[in-house]
């Protein structure tokens, strides 16, 4: 089954891949020694690096230890970038005051 991402999703999992990839890169760990370490199949660990997928809860978990981050990480990514992509919201009554239109009725 495949599964559909939207743009804003796979933004996230690029971040999070790379956020990985730079940890593994630091620490001068092959994709071996990281797999050997936290448990992680290669292919999992080139995948998530690369933005591909997004790992099971267990090996989610490896992961975000491995990075020294909580298991939410993905998450916390995924809510910015989604607040930084939601359109502003203008408040009509701000805009109003502003613009010398008045209020839309008396009393608010």
């Amino acid at each position: 089954m495949e599964v559909v991402v939207d743009e804003v999703t796979m933004q996230a999992l690029k971040r999070f891949g790379d956020m990985m990839r730079n940890r593994r890169q630091q620490s001068e760990w092959s994709f071996l020694r990281l797999s050997e370490k936290i448990g992680v199949p290669i292919p999992t660990i080139s995948a998530v690096e690369n933005g591909e997928i997004w790992p099971t809860a267990t090996d989610r978990e490896a992961i975000s230890d491995f990075l020294g981050y909580g298991v939410d990480a993905f998450d916390k990514i995924l809510r910015k970038l989604q607040l930084d992509n939601t359109p502003n919201v203008v408040s009509l009554t701000n805009y109003r005051n502003k613009n010398g239109k008045g209020l839309p009725y008396p009393g608010v």
